[in-house]
């Protein structure tokens, strides 16, 4: 390590689907011996995802549906203040208009945080109403899924509501496969290009955001293979694509954006190798490059293929990383060369020390990933060279849950 740097860290709680014991949010830091040690807990409700804001502005979603106190009322939003101590503050919070919020991003201008709802698959949730004056009512009903727009304020404190997109249908799993009504899973932006993953319906939706009044405007339904179940994307940092990891089909999709804003299927490139699967065999009978209409349900159900978390692409757009969950096994992050198309070239399969890897994060001026191991409640590190072959350090901290991480 050439200099101590911060980590922080989301954990989630024991709460229907989700699994673990995580109080909140965490600030570990790095010393320059790789150790890592615990500099502040914000103590919060189930958080999964958090980004970067403003200067040392963060925000997080509670991905619960009881935010508010109110059961069936919906999950919630934080925004918080790393100090320089390492210790965190609490600066605002709200309801975040939809059950089960899943991930967030700050826009390019720095003046909306959008809000991805994922929803749950229980039917009893909440529904936000746009009354005659503006506002907004809670109705309770079905469940829904949708992206949220919120105004902030100077300080990064939230001012208003400006949208609340609501996304329907259902996807090829619908009969008990998690694709029984919509679940949006990720919303990013780039120079007002909105990019909405949808896991329940297998589709990608781009919208325009509009920097003056907030509101978000359809473009595109890009439908993805039937059963796929898009989960995350990123936007390549200097070229007209995007990349997107699926849940339920070990593949990395890359897509072109067109001058029109519309999408364009350039290919798909799976996340193993064979020499991964002689080392980590699935059980038997399972079939690992069949067309999703041949894949076993019940293997797919159970969990028992690779399923797609999270990807990450470095600032110099040069490496992918992609992080997968294989709880029959053990999970991975693979590596990908990134050329001056944009086309991706698989280089390593890396194994991880379990199963259930959801979130990493990157500390490129170290050249050190940082995974969350779930089933194992751990943090382990690992570096990177140009091969881009990860080598752990055979540094760990124990925590609950971690669920997502970013330096």
């Amino acid at each position: 390590m050439n200099q101590t740097d911060y980590m922080t860290v989301g954990t989630v709680r024991n709460d229907g689907s989700i699994k673990g014991n995580g109080k909140g949010v965490y600030s570990l830091i790095i010393r320059h011996d790789g150790s890592i040690q615990e500099t502040g807990l914000l103590e919060a409700d189930s958080i999964s995802f958090i980004c970067h804001g403003n200067g040392n502005v963060m925000y997080g979603v509670s991905e619960t549906k009881d935010f508010s106190g109110l059961n069936g009322s919906g999950g919630g939003v934080i925004a918080f203040i790393r100090n320089s101590d390492g210790t965190l503050s609490l600066l605002d919070r709200s309801i975040s208009y939809g059950s089960r919020p899943c991930y967030l991003t700050m826009t390019q201008s720095g003046r909306y945080l959008l809000v991805a709802n994922h929803g749950s698959h229980t039917t009893v949730t909440c529904s936000y109403q746009k009354k005659e004056d503006g506002s907004y009512e809670l109705v309770r009903g079905f469940d829904e899924s949708s992206v949220a727009v919120f105004a902030l304020k100077k300080d990064g404190s939230f001012d208003r509501l400006c949208d609340l997109v609501k996304m329907e249908g259902k996807g090829y799993w619908c009969h008990g496969g998690g694709q029984s009504t919509s679940h949006i899973h990720c919303v990013i932006e780039k120079n007002g290009t909105v990019i909405v993953c949808n896991r329940g319906t297998d589709e990608i939706a781009v919208m325009k955001l509009d920097e003056n009044t907030g509101k978000l405007t359809p473009v595109e339904i890009f439908h993805v293979h039937a059963g796929y179940a898009p989960r995350h994307a990123v936007f390549h940092p200097s070229l007209p694509v995007i990349y997107v990891i699926f849940e339920n089909y070990p593949a990395v999709g890359i897509y072109e954006i067109r001058k029109d804003d519309t999408l364009q299927l350039k290919r798909i490139i799976g996340t193993m190798e064979d020499s991964f699967y002689l080392c980590h065999p699935l059980p038997l009978h399972e079939k690992r490059h069949a067309d999703v209409d041949e894949v076993n349900t019940c293997a797919m159900m159970n969990h028992r293929l690779p399923m797609g978390s999270q990807l990450q692409v470095t600032h110099d757009g040069k490496i992918l990383f992609v992080s997968s969950r294989l709880y029959s096994s053990v999970g991975c992050i693979t590596s990908y060369g990134i050329d001056a198309s944009g086309d991706l070239h698989l280089q390593h399969v890396n194994p991880m020390p379990g199963s259930d890897i959801r979130g990493f994060g990157l500390d490129e001026k170290n050249r050190i990933l940082a995974a969350g191991i779930m089933d194992r409640n751990r943090i382990v590190l690992f570096s990177y060279d140009d091969s881009i072959r990860l080598q752990e350090t055979h540094q760990h901290y124990d925590l609950a849950a971690p669920s997502c991480i970013i330096f």
